[in-house]
């Protein structure tokens, strides 16, 4: 049988029930309590560092922005009563004048915008247990931290959450932000006023010491700086980090200990290069010819103008010497063929030997060799004793090159670049070679493979007056008589042409006889090359000619002082003789062109048209305008206005 509500049995399962519940109740609340609480404290131990970052940032900021109205002198005036006191007749007000740059008013000012300024941040986390925010764009005034910058993760997430924890911390200590601008405090003061401080403050309830390896400009406290390359701090809480010793070098930031100071390479030595430190062991010398001066090098200096060292290693510019027998002529020595053995050309003392001849020169090795006659180089001994004009590889005279490698009397002697000796010839009129002696006794002014005077090289090889001759060095010359109508503008000798147009008509600017007419100016083509004749002469291209502007050629010369041209140099006409208008006319140069025909270019003559004119007034200008009654044709009359210089 079922136990009623009422029953005593039915009551105590109830009562059971309940206390069961609550016993459940109480066990799960507490694990998610406990559950809660350790999220809570992993989530505060991950953004506790993130904060604080943000709490020195906004410090900064606030600083920043006060130093704007830091030369301001204006004030408030908070008086707002009268007291009882009376001095010099006026009552005493109540309340004071205070400073704008430290009021209330200005905190304000400066907290309203301060948490956008987060936006411009990025985390720098190269500071083992801090996390420090940099800025990611510089301000206008301030230069970059280039450094800091490469270091920053910028991520728009924690721009965000940056600006989330700044507005928290202002909506809880906007007192502390307030009494910090009006007490001026600077930044060590106004971060321990609103960064640290008891439970809830965002970097704890003091400054901790900065680690080993570290410094910090807050009397050794956070924030921190690893320690620069070069430098150490081999314990906590030290406000600049110890330099190396002298010659001694870190490989990285953030050194601890002087075992982290490494040696740099000595003067006469070099090295490698470790996180862009440059020059630490292992090191190793110099080698011959090169030198070092400095400490920490990663290669060495090459020593100049062909010199040595007498040994590796060295770590002074005034180690670079002459070495006689190295193979490397210095400007000290005259030659350098690698040893320092006699006889071949080269001496001991790297000087040329007499009769002998060296080639190379600065820094490389010489090649020497005795000057004799005869083996078809033409050479000159380094003492001057021997000096050879020419070198046909022989030593026997009579071919234009002596036994002594000297030019015969009447031979001219070249190299021949095939052969690479000297090939002599005699110079002779009329072998149709143009040539000059070695002695300068046989001199010819042209060549045409003749001896016969006449025909414009003489029988002694000279131009003849009247003629020009074309050819090229050293070969046959072609001669020509000056003639007028032939192209060429020449002088030779008495025979002169002013112009040559390349015709003998006359009109045309250069007349029958080559003679420039009156009115036209002629200009000379370019010059002839390879061309020989008598003194005093020249031979140019095919002259141009233009007749120059005059009265009469249809074309006004302002320049000229023309202020018309009709064609022709009548009076009476309305354009005197001189090209000037006649009082009572008009002249102007149609450039319209008759009806049906194309207008006239601008290169094409117009002559002026000039008419009689009747009706006279004055232009806005002020100048005569003249009216023409002028019939169209039509058998209408319509108006002509015409403006006129009298």
């Amino acid at each position: 049988e079922m136990p009623t509500p009422s029953s005593p049995r039915r009551r105590l399962a109830a009562v059971m029930l309940a206390v069961a519940l609550v016993f459940a109740c109480i066990s799960g609340c507490e694990a998610a309590k406990k559950k809660k609480k350790k999220s809570s404290s992993v989530s505060a131990g991950q953004s506790d560092a993130v904060r604080c970052g943000v709490c020195f940032a906004m410090v900064d900021e606030i600083l920043y922005e006060l130093k704007k109205t830091e030369n301001s002198t204006s004030t408030l005036d908070m008086r707002w009563g009268l007291t009882s006191e009376v001095k010099d007749g006026r009552a005493k007000r109540i309340g004071k004048v205070i400073p704008y740059k430290r009021s209330e008013l200005r905190s304000i000012e400066v907290m309203e915008g301060l948490c956008e300024q987060m936006k411009n941040y990025g985390t720098d986390s190269s500071m083992p247990g801090e996390t420090k925010l940099g800025r990611s764009n510089k301000r206008p005034d301030e230069p970059r931290d280039v450094k800091q910058f490469n270091r920053l993760k910028i991520d728009a997430d924690d721009q965000k959450r940056f600006e989330r924890y700044c507005e928290e911390l202002i909506d809880g200590r906007e007192d502390i932000v307030i009494s910090s601008i009006r007490d001026a405090h600077d930044s060590v003061e106004m971060e321990d006023a609103l960064c640290f401080g008891p439970k809830g403050f965002p970097c704890g309830a003091s400054r901790s010491l900065c680690p080993v390896g570290s410094f910090g400009g807050r009397n050794g406290t956070m924030p921190c700086e690893l320690c620069p390359q070069g430098t150490f701090a081999a314990k906590a809480g030290l406000s600049e980090c110890v330099n190396c010793p002298q010659h001694y070098n870190t490989t990285d930031t953030g050194t601890n200990s002087t075992k982290g100071c490494v040696p740099l390479c000595k003067p006469g030595h070099f090295g490698g290069s470790t996180n862009g430190l440059a020059g630490i062991e292992p090191c190793h010398k110099c080698g011959h010819g090169l030198y070092q001066e400095e400490y920490g090098s990663i290669m060495c200096d090459k020593c100049p103008d062909g010199k040595g060292t007498k040994k590796e290693g060295s770590a002074h510019f005034k180690d670079c010497i002459s070495i006689c027998g190295d193979g490397k002529q210095s400007t000290e020595e005259e030659c350098d063929d690698g040893n320092t053995s006699g006889g071949d050309g080269c001496d001991r003392k790297c000087k040329i030997e007499k009769s002998f001849s060296c080639q190379g020169g600065v820094t490389s090795k010489s090649s020497c060799n005795k000057v004799v006659c005869g083996d078809g180089k033409i050479q000159s001994s380094y003492d001057g004793k021997i000096v050879e004009e020419c070198d046909e590889g022989n030593s026997e005279a009579g071919d234009g090159c002596s036994a002594e490698c000297a030019v015969e009397a009447g031979y001219q002697c070249a190299l021949n670049p095939e052969t690479g000796v000297s090939a002599c010839m005699k110079v002779t009129c009329g072998d149709g070679v143009r040539g000059a002696s070695h002695d300068r006794t046989v001199i010819e002014g042209c060549d045409d493979g003749n001896a016969e005077s006449g025909d414009g090289c003489s029988e002694n090889c000279q131009p003849e007056v009247g003629f020009t001759c074309k050819g090229e060095i050293r070969g046959k010359y072609e001669c020509h008589k000056v003639g007028c109508g032939d192209g060429l503008k020449e002088r030779s000798g008495t025979v002169i042409e002013q112009c040559d147009d390349g015709n003998t008509d006359d009109g045309d600017g250069c007349d029958s006889r080559c003679r420039e007419e009156e009115g036209w100016q002629c200009s000379d083509g370019s010059a002839q090359r390879n061309v020989v004749g008598p003194p005093g002469f020249h031979s140019h291209e095919k002259s141009f000619c233009e007749k120059l502007p005059a009265c009469g050629d249809g074309r006004r010369d302002k320049p000229q002082g023309e202020t018309c041209d009709d064609g022709n140099t009548s009076d009476g006409d309305g354009c005197s003789s001189t090209c000037t208008v006649e009082p009572g006319y008009g002249c102007w140069a149609d450039r319209n062109g008759e009806e049906g025909k194309p207008p006239p270019g601008p290169d094409d003559i117009v002559p002026d048209t000039c008419k009689k004119m009747s009706g006279k007034k004055r232009g806005r200008d002020g100048r005569i305008v003249e009216e023409e009654d002028d019939d169209d044709g039509t058998g209408r009359s319509r108006k002509a206005v015409h403006r006129v210089d009298l």
